[in-house]
């Protein structure tokens, strides 16, 4: 996975060094992973799939914004890079780009707020990490599946549609993620 994101960071007109910063700033996030889990676990490489939804579907190239989305980790406090440890890797301006995404616990109105007030970046940056968690969602417990569908209809949803990033993506997942709901009989839970 770090190859095909540094190959797709480069195809995407990331410079040499931007393309060493992004790989630096993944295997910082797998040497969290690492420590925290077992291998296989699809968490794994949550940070790289984070990664290529901004070069692929959103086109982002601000490697900061990159590294930043590496780092962050929307579902998982324990697999978050603070702002703090990516400065102290070097990372400053991804530092910066962390302090700005949502941090965890918040309620629904709080995180609604939090992602609307931020910037086109780093709201493409909190949209794509939580699109991914999302696309993976069957791999956690199905307890846990309706207050994620949800959270993603009443907060994420609104949000991608009314700045048109990643919209279509949330758009298609919620409705077959709903039908999957539907059919389990846990809709509604």
């Amino acid at each position: 996975m770090a190859l095909r994101l540094r190959r797709t960071a480069a195809a995407s007109g990331c410079s040499q060094d931007e393309v060493q910063r992004v790989d630096r700033a993944f295997r910082i996030a797998l040497e969290k992973r690492v420590r925290v889990m077992p291998e296989p676990d699809p968490r794994f490489l949550h940070p790289a799939r984070t990664a290529l939804i901004l070069l692929a579907d959103v086109g982002l190239r601000d490697c900061s914004s990159l590294e930043a989305a590496l780092l962050f980790d929307s579902q998982y406090v324990e697999l978050t890079t603070s702002a703090e440890e990516a400065g102290q890797h070097g990372l400053g301006e991804a530092a910066a780009r962390l302090s700005q995404l949502p941090r965890h616990g918040l309620g629904e109105a709080e995180l609604l707020e939090a992602l609307v007030v931020l910037d086109s970046t780093d709201l493409a940056v909190a949209l794509a990490e939580r699109l991914d968690h999302a696309r993976h969602l069957h791999f956690t417990p199905a307890v846990d599946w309706p207050a994620f569908h949800r959270q993603v209809v009443e907060v994420y949803m609104p949000v991608a549609r009314r700045s048109g990033i990643l919209a279509d993506r949330f758009d298609a997942w919620a409705e077959a993620f709903g039908r999957r709901l539907a059919r389990n009989g846990t809709i509604g839970r």
